[in-house]
């Protein structure tokens, strides 16, 4: 049980939208303990992210459920997401 952490620092992403560039930035971290993972971040576009997740893998099957709650001045989002991935 290896104990991971990362921080992201102002990641800069370049998005293109119908012809008009936009910047934003994201800063936060994400934490990985065994299976479990969390995450918290900022974006510069006015959207908080925080979530936490299990994941399970073997040599042929991924397992993984995660919640994730989005929020901005406008209102928010809760998103469940559950995935089996089987490699043949």
């Amino acid at each position: 049980m290896k104990f991971k952490k990362t921080i992201l620092a102002a990641l800069m992403t370049m998005v293109l939208s119908q012809s008009v560039m936009a910047q934003t930035a994201t800063i936060g971290a994400v934490a990985k303990y065994d299976m479990f993972n969390a995450t918290a971040l900022h974006h510069t576009d006015g959207v908080d992210q925080i979530g936490v997740g299990l994941q399970t893998q073997t040599d042929d099957l991924t397992i993984s459920v995660r919640a994730d709650r989005l929020q901005t001045k406008e209102g928010g989002s809760t998103v469940y997401t559950a995935g089996l991935v089987y490699k043949f």
